[in-house]
C-alpha cells in the first residue's frame, strides 16, 4: 500500500457539496442532514431562484397566442391589497403549447386548457414583490388588421 492509498483510508473525502449553476438564493431546503435522498419523489430536495432581475411567467390561453409578440403592451399588477403595478418588458416565449395546470387537490388533474407560457422582466415595481407572488397581467393590444378588414378586438384581455 503506497501513501495515497493509505490516505484515502485514513482521511475521508469531505462531504459532497451542491453546487449552483448560477447565482442564485436558496428559498426552500426540503431534505435534513443524514436523510437518504429518494430521486423518485416529485417534490424538489431544494429550490433555488436568481430574484436579479424578477421574472413573470405568465400563462396565456392558446386562443389569444398568436396574438403575443415583442410589440404588444403589457401591465402587471400584483394581488394584494395596494394593487401594487408592475412596469414590465417582453423577453420570450416557450415555444411550446402546454395544459394548464389547474390545482384542485385531486389526484387525477384534468386538462382542457392549454396555454403559452411568456416571459417578461421586471423594470421597476410601486413597493416590493416576492418569488411566487400572484400577478394580474392584461395585454393592451396593437391595431391590427384582420382577414375580415375588421381592427383587433380591444376588449380582450388575458388576466
Amino acid at each position: 500500500m503506497n501513501s495515497s492509498e493509505s490516505n484515502l483510508l485514513f482521511n475521508p473525502q469531505p462531504p459532497s457539496r451542491i453546487c449552483a449553476p448560477c447565482d442564485c438564493t436558496v428559498l426552500q431546503v426540503n431534505v435534513r442532514k443524514g436523510e437518504y435522498i429518494n430521486l423518485a419523489v416529485n417534490n424538489p430536495h431544494m429550490v433555488l431562484a436568481s430574484d436579479t432581475p424578477p421574472q413573470l411567467r405568465i400563462q396565456v390561453d392558446e386562443d389569444m397566442a398568436c396574438a403575443i409578440n415583442a410589440k404588444i403592451q403589457a401591465e402587471a399588477t400584483i394581488r394584494d391589497r395596494n394593487k401594487t403595478k408592475l412596469n414590465i418588458r417582453f423577453l420570450r416565449t416557450k415555444p411550446i403549447v402546454i395544459p394548464k395546470a389547474s390545482f384542485t387537490g385531486k389526484v387525477v388533474e384534468r386538462f382542457d386548457t392549454r396555454v403559452l407560457n411568456v416571459i417578461y422582466e421586471v423594470v421597476a415595481a410601486d413597493g416590493p414583490i416576492f418569488i411566487g407572488q400572484l400577478v394580474d397581467v392584461y395585454f393592451t393590444p396593437l391595431p391590427d388588421i384582420g382577414d375580415n378588414g375588421t381592427d383587433f378586438p380591444h376588449n380582450t384581455f388575458v388576466p
